[in-house]
């Protein structure tokens, strides 16, 4: 997994454009879906798909530059739910004692969302299931795998119960 990490690293440096600025996690997108990002050689597991490998590009991408300070925050339209999103990162972090890393995923998987919900809505009980379907559904069209759409569907339960 290294390997292929180091790998993603070496790729984000030479395709996405780092000179002296900040990158959005749009960039970071339509960088792993350019072809010539994934005809480099590297060893696939039986089951990689190329979906799976531009997710891991995306995720290794956003993480490496966020820890160099260089990610650019995502503009949403979450900032009516700014409040709700700080409460659930203090409860995170307080009452259930998550890790930096696991409050910073789970906050930036809910800004996503927030994002995502019509303007309309202004509170959280506004939001319908349907809101989440469609978001749900939007993460599968993009080529999110099962398995991480049950891991965003968890995040956003723990959301609204928490």
């Amino acid at each position: 997994m290294l390997c292929k990490i180091a790998w993603q690293l070496l790729v984000v440096a030479s395709t996405v454009d780092l000179r002296e600025r900040h990158v959005c996690v749009e960039e970071i997108r339509r960088a792993a879906t350019r072809p010539a990002v994934f005809c480099q050689r590297v060893k696939r597991g039986p089951r990689a798909s190329p979906s799976s490998s531009q997710q891991l590009f995306v995720h290794v991408a956003t993480a490496w530059l966020r820890f160099l300070g260089r990610l650019q925050r995502p503009r949403t339209n979450s900032s009516g739910f700014s409040r709700q999103i700080t409460a659930f990162r203090k409860y995170m972090a307080q009452d259930r004692g998550l890790s930096p890393v696991t409050i910073q995923t789970r906050c930036e998987r809910l800004e996503w969302f927030m994002a995502s919900v019509p303007v309309q809505r202004r509170t959280l009980r506004e939001i319908s299931v349907a809101d989440v379907d469609a978001f749900l559904a939007s993460k599968g069209a993009a080529g999110w795998s099962r398995a991480s759409l049950s891991v965003l569907a968890g995040v956003m339960s723990v959301a609204v119960r928490g």
